[in-house]
This record gives C-alpha cells, structure tokens and sequence, in this order.
C-alpha cells in the first residue's frame, strides 16, 4: 500500500506487545492497534499498521502491554482478597 493509499484512523497504538483475543490467540511483539470511531479497524505488526494507516494520535506504546479492556476490572479485581 502507498502513502497515498493510507487510511487515516483516530488513533494508533504502536510499538507494544499486543494481546489479541483473536481465534489464534495471538500475541504480537512490536505489535499495533488502529482504532477509528471508537472500533478497532487493524491489529498487527506495527510496520503493516503503518503502512496501512496513519494516525491522527499516535500513542507510543515501548515496554507496554496493549490489552482488550477489561470491564470493571478496576473495581473488581482487588474484591478478590476478600473472597472465602
């Protein structure tokens, strides 16, 4: 694909370990996520997201995680101590 023919998408997320949960299960080292109008539109390596899309916010992502949100986590997990 050519820089002319890039999409241009709200945000990216690049450059991190990306944690799909996809059919394969698959986690992508150097990995990148394009999301566009709140829906994830490519997850892959970061070189095929960037050829692929440009973003109007790129998010740095060196040394993190990029994971599927989890709902309520913040409020839930810890609630795990005070089980049983």
């Amino acid at each position: 694909m050519s820089a002319a023919s890039t999409r241009t998408v709200d945000l990216i997320v690049r450059n991190g370990t990306v944690v799909t949960v996809d059919s394969g299960r698959r986690v992508i080292a150097g990995g990148a996520v394009a999301v566009d109008a709140g829906r994830i539109v490519g997850v892959g390596p970061a070189a095929e997201i960037d050829a692929a899309f440009r973003g109007r916010d790129v998010l740095e992502a060196s040394g993190g995680l990029v994971i599927p949100g989890l709902i309520n986590a913040h409020g839930h997990a810890p609630m795990v101590m005070f089980r049983g």
